[in-house]
């Protein structure tokens, strides 16, 4: 992608449908993410009112059945049943259990219907609905379940016809023995069958406030009452929770998430549970994140199209004066941006054509420059080449007359090297001659700072001899005096040693005497034994740096013996020394002299060479001046030659220049 039109337009795009697509998804997600939030605290509220709702029927129920179950009016009436040998009396009580029965179905209308069922067989039954009561049915499980639980109270789940069979419309069904004392010894159940109703009006609430399933689970995690009339009876697992009411998100098998909702009833141990999709919940997210997709897919054409116009902006002019600065590097200057704009690419397009404008004029100027420079070059050339041949013939000349001046510099040039060779020579050998005067006046002022300084030497050594002797006998003195030293330490010891004896002789006494005696033995020996540890201490420290002082008061002793007899053979060497000195001092005035001769002999010989150089240096001078005349000119006649020949070479070159010039400027294409 290398177009920046292209460029251009694809970060444009890019840009603006990311930013909204960002924005919409955060959007989303936001929304979302409140969204389930507030369902989640709403269905907890709305869960939590409709089983505070249950749990409230739930107790007045039970209440209810524990009422009926203790009645005694209906006690002692089946006390008469059971007991009464009148026919007629028995029908008396039933009528009026039945009546009592009946009375406590109007005063409750979710009640469908009352039972009182014999545990024995051949046992009447009594209800508010016609209904017999059958062997298949005292021996089905749901009536085996209400007999083993004992005296606590029964809740079953909906049936359609009741557990009776006799129900006209769905309800559940609520049981609870009664106590065989109360009843004349014959043992009775009492069942209640309430109207499914409503449970199914509470969950209906739950419906309305946007679940999508409600249900009732008993402590067995069996469903007692749902919205979806297939889920009766079938196991739900709730799950534990600590909490009254508790939300969660839980993924389902089919990949499904759904929000549930728990409320818990302790008094009956019942689960009432809330379940709504969350897909459901997410309708109106998902119709913002349609939104979303619908705006980004316009915000995408919007952009394409402001991306094509703002390419086609900035993309065709620039390539439009690309082409152009192509065809005016190919030599085409006629080329021009079209104006009218007064943005930067309209500036760039004038700045463009005021540039070739420019470059057009001057093109024009310099195409009649080197025609003219052309003019110029054949004129120079001809002019040159003129001026070479004139300055050949005068080297020609001027050559012949150098080289007769060569020859006669040559001969005086030879004589004079030679003359200067003596004079040389004789230089030589005066500096020589003043070179060994000053050595020798050099040598004897060193040979008597010499001398002087050996017998100060001498005296120095013999000094440093007698110091080194005095220090060898008073180490030897140190050294004694560490052996007294040692001496008097051994004596401190072996004083201590008898502290210690003391010391523990201070202890026994200690021991063999009581009471204060005792007691002041004691630390009169602690005190003792003390001091002899601390004097050991002190004692044995004064030792090793005696030893210490000794060892180095005996090396000391050793170095000063070796170092006396190196100090006597320096005093020796330093007399011999100052015996040598003086004999190069008697010797080097004897040299003196014969150099004093010889200079002499020099002066007089230096007069002679300079007569013979004035000589030979006027043949000389006179003989170099001709030579130097002659070369001169010669060397003036091949410059000259050299600079005409430069010239008409420079003419050619000049030629050729002009000629490519003409060339170059026939192919650029300019206006003017």
């Amino acid at each position: 992608m290398r177009s920046i039109g292209v460029k251009l337009f694809a970060s444009f795009v890019c840009c603006i449908v990311l930013a909204v697509g960002a924005v919409g998804f955060a959007s989303y997600v936001i929304s979302a993410d409140a969204v389930k939030k507030q369902a989640a605290q709403s269905a907890t509220t709305a869960v939590g009112q409709t089983g505070d709702k249950l749990e409230l029927w739930f107790r007045f129920y039970e209440q209810l059945v524990k009422q009926i179950a203790g009645d005694p009016d209906i006690g002692s009436r089946l006390a008469a049943m059971a007991t009464s040998g009148d026919h007629k009396t028995r029908l008396e009580a039933g009528q009026t259990i039945s009546d009592k029965l009946n009375s406590y179905t109007y005063a409750n209308p979710g009640i469908s219907a009352l039972y009182l069922l014999p545990e024995a067989e051949g046992g009447r039954s009594i209800s508010t609905v016609t209904f017999s009561f059958t062997e298949e049915q005292r021996n089905s499980d749901w009536y085996r379940h209400i007999w083993a639980s004992g005296s606590q109270t029964i809740w079953m789940p909906v049936a359609a016809a009741g557990q009776t069979g006799v129900a006209k419309e769905p309800v559940f069904t609520l049981a609870r023995k009664v106590d065989a004392a109360a009843t004349g010894g014959q043992s009775m159940v009492l069942l209640i069958e309430l109207k499914a109703a409503l449970i199914d009006d509470l969950l209906a609430e739950l419906l309305d406030s946007g679940a999508g399933r409600a249900l009732l689970a008993d402590s067995e995690e069996r469903v007692f009452a749902d919205t979806q009339e297939d889920g009766l009876g079938a196991r739900y697992e709730t799950g534990e929770t600590a909490e009254t009411v508790a939300a969660e998100y839980r993924q389902e098998a089919g990949g499904s998430e759904q929000l549930v909702v728990q409320r818990r009833m302790p008094g009956v141990g019942w689960q009432l549970v809330s379940m709504t999709p969350v897909s459901v919940l997410l309708e109106a997210v998902d119709k913002l994140f349609r939104m979303t997709l619908i705006v980004a897919a316009l915000s995408l054409g919007l952009a394409g199209a402001a991306g094509y116009l703002l390419s086609r902006m900035i993309s065709k002019p620039i390539v439009k004066l690309s082409r152009l600065m192509k065809l005016s590097g190919e030599g085409d200057l006629t080329g021009r941006m079209p104006t009218g704009r007064k943005d930067e690419i309209g500036q760039l397009g004038d700045g463009y054509n005021e540039m070739m404008d420019k470059l057009s004029a001057l093109v024009g100027r310099t195409r009649g420059s080197a025609d003219r420079l052309n003019e110029h070059a054949l004129s120079l050339s001809l002019s040159s080449k003129q001026t070479e041949s004139s300055a050949q013939e005068i080297a020609t000349a001027t050559e012949h007359i150098a080289q007769g001046a060569s020859n006669l510099a040559v001969e005086a040039e030879r004589g004079m090297l030679q003359a200067q060779g003596i004079e040389e020579s004789m230089r030589q050998v005066e500096e020589s001659s003043q070179a060994m005067e000053r050595s020798a006046e050099e040598v004897l002022s060193v040979s008597a700072r010499g001398t002087q300084y050996m017998r100060e030497l001498a005296g120095k050594t013999g000094e440093a001899e007698a110091i080194v002797r005095s220090l060898a006998v008073r180490a030897a003195r140190f050294e004694e005096s560490a052996s007294h030293i040692r001496g008097i330490l051994e004596m401190l010891e072996n004083l201590s040693k008898q502290t210690n004896i003391l010391a523990l002789n201070a202890s026994i006494e200690s021991a063999r005497s009581t009471g204060e005696t005792g007691r002041g033995f004691s630390v009169i020996a602690d005190e003792i034994r003390m001091l002899a540890q601390h004097s050991k201490g002190s004692i044995d420290e004064a030792g090793r740096v005696t030893d210490a002082v000794e060892r180095e008061a005996g090396e000391t002793g050793a170095l000063l013996a070796e170092a006396q007899p190196l100090f006597l053979a320096q005093l020796e060497a330093a007399k011999q020394s100052e015996a040598i000195f003086e004999e190069v001092s008697r010797r080097m005035d004897g040299f003196r002299g014969q150099l004093a001769d010889m200079a002499a002999v020099r002066a007089e010989l230096a007069e002679a060479q300079r007569t013979l150089g004035d000589a030979i240096g006027e043949v000389g001078a006179t003989s170099e001046q001709s030579s130097a005349y002659s070369e001169q000119v010669a060397s003036l006649g091949a410059e000259q030659l050299k600079v005409s020949a430069n010239l008409v070479e420079l003419a050619d070159r000049l030629t050729e220049v002009s000629k490519d010039l003409q060339q170059s400027l026939a192919a650029i294409a300019a206006k003017y």
